[in-house]
């Protein structure tokens, strides 16, 4: 099963590489499912978003995301943004921080 932030980032992908709305739709309508990374040939990067408890910034677990590169992989992880903060990583390198967001409830787990 294709999870939600596989979709994204290969909706991001798409809106990086063509200019017009109409074909990522095209993209997605020919068998009413979103292509997967291999089927365009994509080389997807592994990235890991971590949630991170308000106090002492504990990791308190972490979202994988798979994205064509860092700006690609950035947006998918801001849709994650609520309560707490989050770091982006790619391996051993920090790619982004986002601090929380007051007033915004947390994304829930298992996406």
């Amino acid at each position: 099963m294709v999870k939600l932030h596989q979709y994204l980032a290969l909706f991001f992908y798409c809106k990086a590489q063509y200019e017009k709305v109409d074909d990522i739709f095209r993209l997605i309508s020919i068998r009413g499912t979103p292509p997967l990374a291999h089927e365009l040939e994509i080389t997807m990067n592994n990235y890991r978003l971590y949630f991170l408890t308000k106090v002492g910034g504990h990791i308190e677990h972490y979202e994988a995301i798979e994205a064509k590169g860092d700006g690609a992989a950035i947006e998918a992880a801001k849709l994650y943004r609520g309560r707490y903060p989050l770091e982006l990583w790619q391996r051993d390198r920090r790619v982004e921080a986002f601090p929380a967001q007051m007033g915004l409830v947390p994304a829930p787990y298992g996406h």
